[in-house]
């Protein structure tokens, strides 16, 4: 690349944070080595696709770009709860449902669909007297405070299918993903977790749902994930999640896909 624009559409891989994918265009571009960058709008490190990097002078419209809706697709497993709702989290319970959750997670779907009002996961950078709620969550002092809800719209939540993944199979897909994040984010003691968590299970198969949403600005996918699995009664996290667009910009024109 070798013109400077002034918003680009990057891909962020799988265990990268923002941050680090911001860094490594930097690096691989040195036309903007000395130019300001900032995301416009997080993505998790268990999350992958669109991320919008502002650019210069256009980080003053920075706020335009957070603002504008979102679309996923991401997968849900049922069966297990984490203190992140995703698999880069602690388990914290798992069981199995009386409820074919197949045949009745449609019934759920529309309480989710409109203008609602979600909690913001424990673990998100939402700040609360002065510190982000993952500070809170890690110091052990949730119960000290208020968990914010976001008003947010859902446009579109839908079901995409099913499918069954094995114990031994599931354990390495989370410890394989776990492994590509950097930094502090707790890998051991939640790759030993579910490590444990699979010895209980080893025979078994899980079922996975893959769906789509489109929303404003500030739904978290794996907030849904969890409600969801709070409703069926069995417990859900977010397996993965991939965002396939910003606004106008799409996965299939990202950088680095």
């Amino acid at each position: 690349m070798n013109s400077q624009l002034p918003l680009l559409n990057l891909y962020k891989k799988l265990g990268e944070t923002p941050y680090e994918r911001v860094a490594r265009f930097r690096a691989e571009n040195p036309v903007y080595k000395d130019l300001s960058l900032t995301y416009a709008g997080r993505l998790d490190p268990m999350a992958e696709g669109v991320l919008l990097v502002v650019v210069g002078d256009e980080i003053k419209n920075k706020e335009k770009y957070i603002a504008m809706d979102k679309e996923y697709s991401f997968e849900i497993l049922w069966g297990f709860e984490t203190d992140t709702y995703d698999i880069l989290g602690k388990v914290v319970d798992s069981r199995r449902s009386t409820m074919d959750i197949a045949q009745n997670i449609e019934n759920f779907i529309p309480k989710y669909v409109g203008k609602i009002k979600q909690p913001y996961p424990p673990y998100s950078s939402k700040p609360v007297q002065g510190k982000p709620l993952l500070m809170w969550a890690r110091e052990g002092k949730l119960n000290q405070i208020t968990i914010p809800v976001a008003d947010v719209e859902v446009s579109s939540l839908k079901v995409l299918g099913h499918r069954k993944i094995s114990s031994i199979d599931l354990e390495n897909f989370i410890t394989g993903r776990i492994a590509l994040t950097h930094g502090d984010f707790r890998q051991k003691q939640i790759t030993e977790k579910w490590q444990e968590e699979m010895i209980k299970y080893p025979l078994d198969n899980f079922l996975v749902t893959s769906m789509s949403l489109q929303s404003s600005s500030g739904t978290y996918v794996r907030g849904i994930a969890h409600a969801l699995g709070q409703d069926l009664g069995c417990g859900a996290i977010a397996l993965t999640i991939v965002r396939e667009k910003v606004g106008e910009f799409g996965i299939e024109n990202s950088v680095g896909k």
